[in-house]
């Protein structure tokens, strides 16, 4: 009996290590952002969402959550082999290599509006921002557009400055990013931001970049078809509600 047991357990223990060789270490630079939407301890809208993406067969994530620029030298220097949640055009014009790198489907689209402060009447239109003060991070795509509105344009070097600025009537509106902007506000408990969902001054698709690899080209097979069905799941809808985005991503009906 006892003999039977052993050789079991030796049958066992071959099984699960040959199971674990044959899975893939996929090494993941997640970028680092504010309260509720990516911190260092895992927490927030984008870890939930990668969290729920990366659980596929195969394959063993492991993930490192850092700074912007610490994780851009990461995937740069390849102590990476993915970076996450970007575009292929951001990643190309910060590395300035468009041949190593592979790019999954997005997983939702990002768009960059006006805000104005809760309980205030938002911006419709690009006409009612002339004359008015304008907050933008220093290094902003939309500076030059603005400007051609004749906004009167204050550069602000951290996103928190512009928030409290815009809340202390300090500035008329300030530039950001939908859901992150939401998420943010409601995270400092400020209320919702007002913004028109229609006047979008850019948008970038959020999805998971690799250098290019056999184990990656199959990883973003597989992620690909697992962001697809995501996309349309009842999981995303509860992320979303989670983070008070659902409507911001039109997910406020459910999909089943």
């Amino acid at each position: 009996m006892v003999k039977m047991l052993l050789i079991a357990l030796t049958v066992m223990i071959i099984s699960i290590g040959r199971a674990m060789a044959d899975d893939h270490t996929i090494k993941i630079a997640s970028i680092q952002l504010a309260e509720g939407l990516n911190t260092n301890d895992g927490q927030g809208f984008y870890a939930d969402i990668l969290t729920s993406l990366v659980t596929i067969e195969n394959y063993r994530p492991e993930i490192r959550i850092r700074p912007l620029k610490r994780s851009v030298v990461d995937f740069a220097e390849r102590k990476a082999d993915c970076i996450w949640p970007v575009d292929r055009t951001l990643i190309v014009k910060l590395v300035g290599n468009d041949i190593d790198i592979l790019e999954s489907t997005y997983v939702f689209e990002a768009t960059q509006h006006i805000f104005t402060a809760p309980g205030t009447a938002p911006i419709t239109s690009m006409e009612e921002i002339a004359g008015r003060s304008i907050g933008l991070t220093i290094g902003s795509n939309v500076e030059q557009e603005l400007r051609n509105a004749d906004a009167q344009v204050a550069l602000i070097p951290l996103q928190d400055n512009k928030v409290s600025m815009l809340v202390a009537g300090h500035l008329d509106a300030i530039v950001g990013w939908s859901p992150d902007f939401q998420i943010t506000f409601q995270d400092l408990k400020l209320g919702s931001p007002q913004y028109s969902q229609s006047l979008i001054l850019t948008k970038t698709r959020n999805a998971i970049v690799c250098h290019v690899s056999d184990i990656t080209r199959s990883f973003i097979a597989q992620m690909d078809t697992t962001i697809k069905t995501f996309r349309q799941s009842e999981r995303f809808r509860t992320i979303a509600q989670k983070y008070g985005v659902a409507q911001a991503l039109g997910l406020e009906e459910s999909t089943n």
